[in-house]
C-alpha cells in the first residue's frame, strides 16, 4: 500500500493506463487543449485519483514523452538485432523519425517548447540518436553504400530538421505520408549514395509502408 492509499499493484497498472491515454490525447490535440479533467474522464476515474498518481500535468507530460522515447529506442534496438544490412537500419532511423511526426499533431511539438526540462531530455536523446546514426552511416561508407566525401555531422542535422519543417507547414494534409517520405529520402539520403546505395534505397522505398 502506498502513502496515497492506492495499492502498489493497482497503482502500477493504473499508471500505465494513464500514460497510454494521456499520450493519445496529447498527440491528437496538443498539450494546452488537454486538461487533467479530460484524462480522468477518458479513463473513467476521478480527478482526485489521477492527482494521487501524478501531481500535475507537467510531470505527467514528462513521463509520456519518456515512455514514447523508450518505446522507439526499444523498437530500434530490436530492429538492429534482427537486421544485418546497414541500409535497412539507416532507413529504419528515417522511418521512425518520419512516422512520429506524421502520427502526432504538430501543435504538440510546438507547445513542448514551453517545458525546458522535457526539451533538455529530448535534445540529449536526439544527440545520442545522431551519434548512433553517424556510426551506421560510416559503416555504410565501408560497405560501399555511401560516398566518402560527406560530412555526416552536417548531413544528420539537416536530415533531422527537414521532416519537422515539412510538418509545421502541414504538408501531411496535402500529400500521402508515403509520398512525403519517399521525396525526403530521395532528396537527402539518395544524394549521398554510391550506385550500390542508390539501388538499395530504391528497393527499400519500394517496400516502404508507413501505415504499419
Amino acid at each position: 500500500m502506498t502513502q496515497t492509499g492506492i495499492p502498489n499493484a493497482y497503482r502500477q497498472e493504473l499508471k500505465g493506463r494513464i500514460l497510454h491515454v494521456a499520450g493519445q490525447l496529447f498527440h491528437e490535440r496538443g498539450i494546452r487543449r488537454v486538461k487533467m479533467d479530460d484524462i480522468a474522464q477518458a479513463l473513467t476515474i476521478s480527478k482526485r485519483t489521477l492527482y494521487e498518481v501524478y501531481e500535475d500535468k507537467a510531470s505527467l507530460l514528462y513521463e509520456v514523452v519518456v515512455k514514447h522515447e523508450e518505446e522507439q529506442q526499444k523498437h530500434l534496438r530490436e530492429f538492429i538485432e534482427s537486421h544485418e544490412d546497414t541500409m535497412d537500419i539507416i532507413m529504419e532511423f528515417y522511418k521512425i523519425n518520419f512516422k512520429q511526426l506524421s502520427d502526432i499533431n504538430p501543435l504538440f511539438f510546438e507547445e513542448l517548447q514551453r517545458f525546458p526540462d522535457i526539451i533538455g531530455y529530448l535534445h540529449e536523446q536526439e544527440r545520442k540518436r545522431r551519434k548512433r546514426s553517424e556510426e551506421f552511416l560510416e559503416r555504410g561508407v565501408e560497405e560501399g553504400y555511401f560516398r566518402k566525401d560527406i560530412n555526416f555531422a552536417i548531413f544528420n542535422r539537416l536530415g533531422n530538421n527537414a521532416p519537422k519543417s515539412l510538418f509545421f507547414v502541414y504538408l501531411y494534409k496535402q500529400f500521402p505520408p508515403n509520398e512525403i517520405f519517399r521525396t525526403l529520402t530521395m532528396v537527402f539520403l539518395r544524394g549521398i549514395c554510391t550506385q550500390k546505395g542508390i539501388q538499395a534505397i530504391d528497393e527499400n522505398l519500394g517496400n516502404a509502408n508507413l501505415s504499419e
